[in-house]
């Protein structure tokens, strides 16, 4: 067994949970992206601080962290319990993967890089689960083919059917009005809209008209990280096809050499002007397709990353915690509270007493209580909290 620093992987934001990148191949990727959508990983069940395995790689993605797969010898439900337990109280964050291979009696575990340190002071006082990180191609590998091809069929069917107004996830980047190119058969005849690239001069990008909100003089573009999208020429000619999160960097690449000339004051306040405008075009957009709002008090956010903000929800005897990306958050006009809008078919990241219960958009709608503030939002949310032998996903 190898210790965490020999198994991290990069991990990065994607429009259906996460997709990994690092020294992995493609297939392994794209396995690890289907299984987190599958019955199979989605029915495990959850016990003591584990999370889900979609819901743990897009924590990742928002926070930068890298993924590791470690596994431990169990024989029994009893010692598995047991090791979930330890896990948890250690600080581990985890969430167990489907075991294909019941022979070798090994469970493999997801977790963070950023828990590295616990996770080795774990292997080291239990060298008798022969407890160790190994390679995400090696759990791959264990797979066996018919049940690769079945992952990949239950997924594909999966993703066709789901609204992608539904996964508010997207990748979002606002381009200036005079980065629109105007082309109006294109427009009609493909609903399609073009944007000059940030980098190859002469070269466009054509994105769906759907993944594009525009509110007059901005454009915030709702790039899917791992879908494809037509690079044309100036002609109309497709010249090839890159991946949303390609496209997106090539966005901030170019806006990060501009921002270089800047003081770091300036860049700042750059930075919290064009988030500020992001949250407004987005929530002003999913509040249309009939999502609804709701507000946070700014004395009740208890942490704070880089990427997100984590607010105690009101009106719970319990500690209950709701965990939301800066992209979403809006102050209000008297800087009392924060305001976001909630898809109803979101699986929300909430935790009681810091354990994840099962709470969807729609499940917090039907709870709120108004409480008439002045900002017109109701406060009170109260959460169903699962217990640990029903299954991860809701099945209204």
């Amino acid at each position: 067994m190898s210790d965490v620093s020999d198994t991290m992987q990069i991990v990065s934001l994607a429009g259906h949970g996460a997709f990994i990148l690092g020294k992995v191949s493609v297939e392994v990727i794209q396995f690890f992206m289907r299984l987190a959508l599958t019955k199979r990983q989605q029915n495990m069940r959850l016990k003591y601080g584990e999370m889900t395995l979609d819901k743990l790689m897009e924590k990742q993605a928002l926070m930068g962290d890298q993924a590791v797969v470690f596994q431990v010898k169990v024989t029994n439900e009893k010692e598995l319990s047991s090791v979930k337990e330890e896990l948890t109280k250690r600080g581990i964050t985890f969430s167990q993967l489907f075991d294909f291979n019941l022979e070798d009696n090994f469970t493999q575990f997801y977790s963070s890089a950023s828990d590295s340190p616990k996770l080795n002071a774990y292997f080291k006082a239990h060298e008798e689960l022969m407890a160790g990180a190994i390679k995400m191609e090696d759990y791959f590998k264990s797979a066996p083919e018919k049940d690769k091809q079945a992952i990949k069929e239950e997924v594909a069917k999966h993703l066709n059917t789901k609204k992608k107004s539904n996964v508010p996830t997207a990748l979002k980047y606002l381009v200036k009005q005079e980065e629109y190119v105007k082309n109006q058969e294109l427009e009609e005849r493909f609903a399609h809209l073009l944007f000059k690239h940030p980098k190859e001069e002469g070269h466009l990008i054509a994105i769906p008209s759907d993944e594009v909100i525009n509110q007059g003089e901005d454009f915030l573009l709702l790039l899917e990280p791992t879908d494809e999208y037509p690079i044309l020429s100036k002609e109309g000619q497709i010249l090839e096809r890159r991946l949303g999160k390609d496209i997106y960097l090539a966005f901030e690449r170019e806006e990060f050499l501009q921002l270089e000339k800047l003081s770091p004051e300036e860049r700042r306040d750059l930075a919290e002007a064009k988030r500020l405008k992001v949250a407004e075009l987005y929530q002003a957009e999913r509040k249309k397709e009939g999502a609804f709002e709701v507000s946070f008090p700014v004395r009740d956010r208890v942490s704070e990353t880089a990427y997100s903000l984590e607010f105690l929800v009101p009106g719970r005897g319990e500690r209950t915690t709701m965990e939301l990306p800066k992209d979403r958050l809006k102050k209000s006009k008297d800087g009392k509270f924060y305001q976001a809008v909630l898809n109803r078919e979101e699986l929300l990241d909430v935790r009681v007493l810091g354990y994840p219960v099962e709470a969807y958009g729609k499940d917090m709608e039907e709870h709120f209580e108004l409480l008439g503030t002045e900002t017109g939002i109701g406060e009170k949310i109260t959460v169903k909290e699962r217990r640990s032998h029903e299954r991860t996903r809701s099945s209204k």
